[in-house]
């Protein structure tokens, strides 16, 4: 029975997930961020909220490199 559904489907381009996660990390990390410096209560010090952000904004970059090696892959697996 499962090897009736499995037939048919086909596998996913390389870089396609990687796409995916790098852009989801991207939109992520900068909100949890900020999210993680509100919740600590580094509104109450100074910079620390802004050291939060930073942190966010830097993984959200790496998650943005991510999605550019990614679509690259994909691009070139396709075309």
């Amino acid at each position: 029975m499962n090897a009736e559904v499995n037939e048919g489907s086909e596998p996913v381009a390389p870089g396609q997930w990687m796409t995916i996660l790098g852009l989801i990390v991207a939109v992520l990390a900068p909100l949890a961020g900020f999210l993680g410096g509100s919740s600590t209560g580094a509104v109450a010090r100074e910079n620390a909220l802004g050291v939060w952000l930073i942190t966010g904004l830097v993984i959200g970059g790496l998650g943005v490199l991510l999605a550019f090696v990614g679509g690259q892959r994909w691009w070139r697996a396709t075309h």
